[in-house]
């Protein structure tokens, strides 16, 4: 790799130059060279498992890694490992130990101790160019040094890198590029097919706004690339993967182990990343194993989390696994993903399990979103979703799987997808101008009757939710957790639906309408149902199981289905029951110019200043997902529309 920094000559510094161990499922670290070694206690009895801290002070050795200590103008990426001698040869694993890793550095003549706790890497930003900086890393377990450290000083450069481009056209010397990157550079990787085993990775190059780092392939779509090993993009910013597609099997092919546990692409500790143009080709492969795990995109947290990631105009399809399409993990020291930008992808064909029966297991680890889990929900991550298209994501009762905070759904469309929209964990989200429908003329590779199987619209848990201008059309789901609109109560870790505000949608032709407390015993408190349209739904269009007083209710219209209500009171006087058709189009939200919706609008909503369509509702607001004008466009996305190439 090329060396972007200057190295003292009056230090002496021993690198290592062995594997190193991330804890992470691609780690390349191997402990091939771990041994038990017999340790003698104080009392000189021999041992191979009562080792004490006297008997191992000797033990470790620090050592920064040559190839992975990276600098830039402003930033020093470090990297080390530790060996049980001292010629740093050998790896020893140290997971028995309560370790922990303390980095020393001077900085304008000031020197900081910090305690990285178990980290193997950092990275040290906001520092002057072309300076000297020096690091001590050392290894702890407790308050006592164990073994040697190690000392390095690196010099900054001066932040400005020449623009220069390389064209590769095999998998090695796309390998060999990326492990010379450096800002302002673009690889371009000419059209064709590549196979083999060589491992693509990104790490620690820290493009910046105005010197990016873009690998591309020659053409949106020319370049497929069969991957043997996890493709990372680790501790980097400003990076851009544009206009590939990845796959794990060839389907002529038998898939190994080795292909079928990989993660196609792992980004870790790194930000303002850039997925665009790419397919994610998954081949419907699967071991027959309903347990079968392989992710497709993980962002990771080990280390260091993700911030301002941006997928757009990606596909991602044909997966028959377990685990989602994209998938941020939490970590209870290091955080969760945060601002991610995922707009015009489009999600296709996510495989459910199958039963004996022939039935969909609707519990099973396959959403084709999910964000975080139970320990990260009051982590504000403010991700937006918009503008994509799911079309058969059927993995389990849940599409997207929502346990973070503060996010917004908009403007997505899903099509006969078994499940619903999750807020699972998390406050504060906003739900707004998605398309929810079922079509049963047609069906998919797993269905023999209809593709719109049990499909639903958006569940609620938590606090503080705005849902308003969504559209649901013709979706089956029988199930309560399937409901167009689920405001839930809460049992255990099902937390009920508390002052939030679900307003301005039009639910049509449905099973179910809108469903409140259908699942658990705690009722939905202090929210406001308001202005919505619910029509011809063949069970119920309002279902209250476990609804309260202090749940409001105005200006919704009913017409031609019937109210399954535990308790009138719940339900306010003004919900009005039509006695004629609000005059929608057939199998749309459109108002008619005559519609008892126009105008009709009660209460105040200020936030809901536009309707499904983007379209200005003005003052005098029309109940329902859409202000009615003489515009007939229909903002509903179709899979021509997003993906690869469209947003050219």
């Amino acid at each position: 790799m090329k060396k972007a920094f200057n190295i003292s000559l009056g230090l002496l510094l021993t690198f290592v130059l062995f594997g190193f161990l991330t804890g992470c499922d691609d780690a390349s670290g191997s402990s091939d060279d771990s041994t038990d070694t017999e340790q003698t206690t104080d009392d000189d009895t021999t041992t191979d498992d009562d080792t004490t801290t006297d008997d191992i002070s000797d033990s470790f050795y620090a050592y920064f890694k040559e190839d992975s200590c990276e600098v830039g103008g402003s930033y020093i990426y470090l990297k080390w490992s530790f060996s049980d001698n001292d010629d740093s040869d050998s790896y020893s694993e140290i997971d028995d130990l309560d370790w922990s890793v303390t980095l020393s550095y001077t900085i304008d003549g000031t020197t900081t101790d910090s305690d990285l706790g178990d980290a193997w890497s950092t990275t040290i930003t906001d520092l002057d160019t072309e300076t000297d900086y020096t690091f001590t890393v050392q290894l702890y377990s407790g308050d006592t040094a164990i073994g040697d450290s190690d000392t390095i000083t690196l010099t900054t450069t001066d932040g400005v890198y020449e623009e220069t481009s390389v064209t590769v056209s095999t998998l090695s010397d796309l390998d060999d590029a990326l492990d010379d990157l450096q800002p302002n550079q673009t690889i371009t990787v000419a059209n064709g097919d590549y196979s083999g085993d060589d491992s693509l990775s990104i790490s620690g190059v820290y493009g910046t706004e105005d010197q990016p780092v873009i690998i591309q392939a020659e053409t949106v779509g020319g370049v497929t690339i069969d991957l043997q090993s996890t493709f990372s993009i680790k501790n980097s910013s400003y990076i851009t993967l544009d206009g590939f597609c990845f796959t794990v099997c060839d389907e002529n092919d038998t898939t190994t182990d080795s292909e079928s546990e990989i993660t196609m692409l792992k980004l870790v500790n790194s930000d303002n990343i850039t997925i665009t143009n790419n397919v994610f080709d998954e081949e419907f492969y699967n071991n027959d194993d309903s347990e079968f795990s392989r992710k497709t995109v993980v962002l990771s947290s080990y280390g260091g989390p993700c911030e301002d990631v941006e997928f757009a105009y990606n596909t991602f399809k044909d997966k028959d696994s377990q685990c989602g399409f994209i998938t941020t993990t939490y970590d209870e020291d290091y955080g969760i993903a945060s601002g991610l930008h995922i707009h015009h992808n489009y999600f296709a064909n996510l495989m459910p399990v199958i039963d004996e029966n022939g039935d969909y297991e609707g519990d099973s680890d396959r959403e084709a979103i999910c964000f975080g889990d139970s320990d990260s929900a009051d982590v504000e991550t403010n991700h937006i979703v918009e503008y994509n298209f799911f079309e058969d994501c059927d993995g389990e009762n849940e599409i997207i799987t929502n346990k973070t905070s503060s996010n917004i759904y908009r403007y997505n469309t899903f099509k006969n997808c078994f499940g619903v929209l999750s807020m699972r964990f998390g406050d504060n989200h906003e739900v707004y101008g998605n398309y929810f429908y079922g079509d049963d003329s047609v069906t998919n590779d797993w269905e023999t009757t209809t593709a719109n199987y049990e499909t639903g619209g958006i569940r609620l848990y938590g606090t503080g939710h705005k849902v308003y201008n969504n559209f649901m059309y013709n979706l089956s789901g029988e199930s309560n957790y399937r409901m167009p609109l689920v405001i839930d109560g809460g049992s255990g870790d099902h937390y009920k639906v508390e002052d939030s505000i679900i307003a301005f949608n039009t639910i049509l032709e449905c099973y179910n309408g809108i469903g409140v407390g259908p699942n658990y015993s705690s009722s939905p408190l202090n929210n406001s149902i308001a202005n919505n349209i619910v029509d011809s739904c063949s069970n119920s269009n309002i279902y209250i199981v476990n609804g309260d007083s202090t749940n409001t209710w105005e200006g919704n219209l009913s017409y031609n289905g019937t109210e399954t209500v535990a308790d009138d009171s719940h339900v306010a006087a003004d919900l009005v029951y039509l006695d004629s058709d609000p005059l929608l189009g057939e199998g749309s939200y459109k108002l008619d110019s005559t519609s008892p919706a126009k105008d009709a609008a009660q209460g105040t909503y200020s936030d809901v200043a536009d309707d499904i369509d983007e379209e200005s509702r003005g003052t005098s607001l029309d109940i329902g997902a859409d202000e009615y004008s003489s515009d007939t466009t229909v903002a509903m996305l179709t899979a021509d529309v997003v993906g690869p190439g469209t947003g050219e």
